[in-house]
């Protein structure tokens, strides 16, 4: 083992049939001074979803990023004033999509969670009957499961329904016809500061001031991460230069986990539909849209993120609900649904025992499990 061929990133720098040959030119790997240690020591324990790259502000992590953020159209609208609110900003999306795709059968994958139900509720509100032939929802049981009242009363009588493994199989052999567009809920967690629905929230750390009180922020990240404190601290203090760099004013352990979802793991969200599709990228672009990857949902968040604090563990997604609720009425659904893992779409989709590392002779590493030999390997492989 000489040398790791590559980590769990490079699959998007290695040019082949799926990536254009000339786009990742560029070297990435920042030089030895870079805090490698105390990096793979946060990261270790944590998904690559959250790590990403950053795609604003004073960059700390260990590659650059404009190529990735250049490439799949991630650059974040600057913070501005933005007037409109969230039923604007969805009923826009929804009329612009129709008529992007007109002539093309528009799959979404419903899986019964606050996001994708949003997706149909917008349809629902902004088509008539006619436009809806060309509209076809991909779920299955799991998501009929997590919200059957709407399924059985706004789904199945005015949309046709395919079996969500059909539709994915067609996606990875490649052999759906290129007249459909597939449309799914990504990446609305990054919008919505994620992270606070869990023990944030309970043990009363939201409010916090953290842009003064490092320790708050490090022994959270420590009992999260599973961490050292010196490596939180490091990741404390990248966090805040990064934070500092943008002038929002973000102060309180809620902005800032709110940031770091927005900021970084929304590119390795949006990337991960590419990824897990199978489809070349020019394929991708042209037939895969993530519905809340838009500029105004990014400015509509931005401009709107300090009222989204949650009152309880009942109000994450409060904006997306009420908007679901003035089609369904559901009262149940719009105060006390909570979010939850839904099985539909992850079952194929998440990266079981994902790989962080390859050798050059093909061994597999695992940060979990082999965080000291890819630590031992990285120095001869990061600028190659």
């Amino acid at each position: 083992m000489s040398e790791l061929a590559h980590n769990t990133e490079r699959w998007l720098l290695e040019p082949g049939p799926r990536i254009p040959n000339n786009w990742a030119s560029e070297k990435i790997f920042k030089d030895s001074s870079y805090e490698w240690k105390h990096y793979i020591e946060c990261r270790r324990l944590i998904s690559s979803c959250q790590c990403g790259y950053q795609r604003a502000g004073k960059p700390y992590l260990p590659w650059k990023s404009n190529t990735v953020i250049d490439m799949f159209d991630l650059a974040m609208p600057q913070p501005c004033s933005f007037k409109k609110n969230l039923q604007e900003v969805t009923n826009e999306r929804c009329t612009d999509l129709l008529k992007q795709y007109k002539d093309r059968t528009i799959y979404v994958q419903w899986s019964g969670g606050t996001d994708s139900t949003l997706i149909v509720a917008a349809l629902l509100k902004n088509t008539c009957i006619s436009d809806r032939k060309k509209i076809v929802i991909a779920c299955n049981k799991d998501s009929v499961f997590e919200y059957p009242f709407f399924y059985f009363k706004f789904i199945e009588p005015n949309f046709e329904v395919i079996e969500l493994e059909t539709l994915q199989r067609e996606i990875f052999t490649q052999t759906k016809k290129n007249n459909y567009v597939i449309v799914d809920g990504f990446p609305a967690d990054q919008l919505l500061r994620f992270q606070e629905k869990h023990d944030l929230f309970r043990k009363g750390l939201t409010g916090v001031d953290v842009s003064k009180n490092s320790d708050t922020f490090i022994d959270y990240y420590v009992s999260t991460s599973g961490c050292s404190r010196d490596a939180a601290a490091w990741k404390y203090q990248a966090v805040k230069s990064n934070i500092d760099s943008m002038h929002m004013g973000l102060t309180t352990m809620g902005q800032w986990l709110w940031w770091n979802f927005f900021n970084s793991s929304y590119v390795m969200i949006r990337l991960r539909s590419f990824y897990k599709s199978n489809m070349t990228y020019s394929t991708f672009k042209d037939s895969w849209v993530n519905w809340y990857h838009t500029p105004n949902y990014q400015s509509w968040a931005i401009a709107n993120h300090e009222e989204m604090l949650l009152e309880d563990i009942y109000s994450y997604k409060s904006p997306l609900k009420n908007y679901i609720y003035e089609l369904t009425n559901d009262e149940w659904y719009c105060h006390f649904k909570q979010k939850s893992t839904t099985l539909s779409l992850y079952n194929q989709w998440t990266m079981h025992n994902q790989v962080d590392a390859l050798t050059s002779d093909g061994i597999k590493l695992y940060l979990k499990t082999d965080r000291e030999t890819i630590l031992e390997l990285l120095p001869d492989h990061k600028n190659q």
